[in-house]
């Protein structure tokens, strides 16, 4: 089964000097508990691509399925992000003046979660990666690393059909990349999450069920 489908996506940015074709006609479709990676250069469009995907922009023409039901982007897609979708970015974007804890606890409630619930879900997935031990720290308390894992676990915790994931690995070391791209096989394989990865990192065709190139506004399977 698709959670995601896209046909003849294209994405269109004109102004007072010239009309750029950041997207042409992209087709694509995320079966469920797949991994995808799209590769590109910087400034080819990948982070407009996810974006539309997450309907955070709107594309120029194409349409765009969810489940197989058709997105309307003229409608207020609020919810429907809050519900379906999940982000992990470049940077953690953890809110600092919450604990690590909390940062996860926070999401659920948000999409009418009940506290203690929210609590106890939370507590179950940093055990899950060995991290319950930074419940109790902030943001600042721990590593680059630490945060990026934790960043994916809230990107995970509202159970959402789509994790997208706009260069997570774009900030760390080696080992911290390695523990990162473990975590979304651990995830995918105990929760069987969704994901669509935008990265330069090649260590994540390892992982990947269906990998993609986007390249002069066309999106190529490299299969």
């Amino acid at each position: 089964m698709s959670v995601l489908e896209l046909k003849d996506i294209s994405k269109i940015i004109e102004n007072k000097v010239e009309t750029l074709n950041i997207l042409e006609k992209i087709n694509l479709k995320i079966d469920k508990g797949n991994i995808v990676s799209i590769y590109g250069r910087s400034g080819v469009g990948k982070t407009t691509l996810l974006s539309i995907i997450g309907t955070l922009q709107k594309p120029s023409s194409g349409n765009m399925y969810f489940n197989n039901s058709k997105i309307d982007f003229s409608s207020d897609l609020y919810l429907f992000r809050r519900r379906n979708v999940g982000f992990v970015f470049q940077d953690s974007h953890l809110l600092p003046e919450f604990s690590i804890l909390e940062n996860l606890i926070i999401p659920q409630l948000i999409n009418n979660e009940k506290y203690l619930k929210a609590k106890e879900k939370s507590e179950e997935l940093l055990s899950l990666i060995n991290l319950s031990n930074l419940s109790d720290r902030y943001p600042y308390q721990i590593s680059g690393g630490e945060k990026q894992r934790v960043s994916l676990l809230r990107g995970i915790v509202n159970n959402p059909d789509l994790i997208i994931a706009d260069e997570p690995s774009a900030n760390l070391d080696e080992k911290n990349c390695e523990l990162l791209m473990e975590l979304i096989v651990k995830l995918n394989s105990d929760l069987n999450g969704t994901f669509i990865i935008a990265t330069h990192d090649k260590r994540f065709e390892d992982i990947s069920n269906n990998i993609y190139s986007l390249f002069n506004g066309e999106l190529i399977s490299n299969e």
